[in-house]
């Protein structure tokens, strides 16, 4: 086993890296992530910042600070710089080592914080085998680094919660930005989009059984809807079918559900779920579940009755078709542009592409639209979906089907494959 090598002083926690690897697995990946950036960096220093504005009450966090520490608490800050950050105190550098590469500063937990929120992730040996990050302080300190750290570096690579770009609305973060442009009035200050968010691109394997565990707990509710759905019930009461099973396996929803009925599956972000189903309308069914923060997204239409009518059918076997051959054109290479371009096609030369009016894919990873844009070749290793729709409002009728799919090195594979697709499979499904 491992020898644990710790050095506290003032509150700081010094781990090397090995032990951190043998207590947590997972670490590795981690710091591989965080190595990959330190060789893109040249002489520029990244700060990757995780906080809210107070009074928000539901919190989401950075995931850029997520992916690259495995810490989702809601004050943090990540500091990089090849050329290593000096941390001084009592005339010395602490730990006895003059620079660090990476220096994760936490939030210290008092007494009072604890009894109203419950315990967090702190400055200490915890954070430290989670992140494999090995110089661990508390934020005070954090003013007190960055002076002496940018007294010799002029570029900033920035990353905020909320601020996915640096001239967007002002919050907490982009205060934070502005003071420090303010203080280091020298410093170019370019977004660590760049260089983050082509990694999260590319799912590790650790990152794609994660999704395939969303993935299939997703598949589990919607199964579930299928056997249970009958005309009377509430929107709600399929919210909650879900929601039930999801909670019963420890994870949430990873968006919204979307319970569409009827005229409602014709809306595309229909969320009120407060109608009955009503015999003879088919129902948008648009979820995903979260595990370990990483997200699934999947879409069935599925008539009330439990049988297509005809007019139904025709639409539907259309959206499927197009969506089949969207999913055949995924592939490393290939941008989310042109696979949209093969969907559309089908659905136009039939005569209905007015009547689709979203695109057909997106990244999926610790965002249910994850980064990526669609003129971005694919590579091995991207989760995307694969969603064509049709939308007629004058019938009420609204079809949508949605995979997750993974590119692989030969082509892709569908990690929702196992959720009823085929017009004969969903009714099957719903025989009772």
């Amino acid at each position: 086993m491992l020898r644990l090598l710790t050095t506290t002083l003032l509150g700081l926690t010094l781990v090397s890296s090995g032990a951190m690897l043998a207590a947590n697995g997972e670490a590795e990946e981690f710091v591989q992530r965080r190595a990959q950036i330190l060789r893109e960096i040249g002489a520029g220093v990244l700060l990757v910042r995780n906080s809210a504005d107070r009074g928000e009450v539901a919190f989401q966090g950075n995931r850029d600070f997520l992916y690259l520490t495995g810490i989702n608490e809601t004050e943090g800050v990540l500091l990089m710089a090849p050329r290593g950050a000096r941390v001084r105190g009592s005339g010395s550098d602490y730990f006895g080592s003059p620079l660090h590469r990476e220096i994760l500063f936490l939030a210290e937990i008092g007494e009072r914080e604890r009894r109203w929120n419950g315990p967090k992730i702190g400055p200490g040996r915890e954070a430290a085998e989670i992140s494999g990050v090995e110089a661990v302080f508390p934020l005070r300190l954090l003013d007190r680094v960055l002076a002496d750290t940018f007294s010799t570096a002029n570029i900033l690579h920035f990353s905020a919660a909320s601020s996915p770009r640096l001239d967007g609305p002002l919050n907490g973060n982009l205060r934070f930005l502005e003071n420090l442009r303010k203080r280091f009035f020298w410093l170019e200050v370019r977004d660590a989009g760049r260089l983050i968010h082509s990694l999260r691109m590319v799912k590790s394997p650790a990152e794609v059984a994660k999704i395939q565990k969303a993935v299939d707990l997703a598949g589990e509710g919607i199964w579930e809807v299928l056997k249970q759905a009958a005309p009377g019930i509430l929107e709600s009461e399929v919210e909650g079918i879900l929601g039930k099973m999801f909670l019963s396996r420890g994870a949430r929803f990873s968006f919204d559900p979307i319970v569409a009925s009827g005229g409602n599956s014709t809306i595309l972000h229909y969320r009120a779920n407060r109608d009955r189903l009503q015999d003879g309308e088919l129902v948008v069914l648009d979820i995903g579940a979260s595990v370990d923060h990483y997200a699934s997204d999947i879409t069935r239409t599925f008539p009330v009755s439990g049988t297509f009518s005809p007019r139904q059918a025709e639409i539907y076997r259309l959206v499927l078709k197009a969506q089949r051959a969207g999913i055949g054109a995924v592939r490393p290479g290939v941008t989310l542009s042109e696979i949209h371009q093969v969907a559309f096609q089908i659905i136009q030369e039939a005569g209905y592409g007015e009547f689709v009016v979203h695109g057909t894919s997106h990244h999926l990873g610790l965002d249910v639209h994850d980064v990526g844009n669609i003129h971005i070749p694919l590579s091995a290793g991207a989760v995307i979906t694969v969603e064509p729709g049709i939308y007629l409002p004058e019938e009420n009728l609204g079809v949508r089907i949605e995979d997750d799919i993974l590119v692989t090195e030969s082509g892709n594979r569908v990690l929702s494959d196992a959720i009823p697709r085929e017009l004969e499979a969903i009714e099957s499904a719903m025989s009772r």
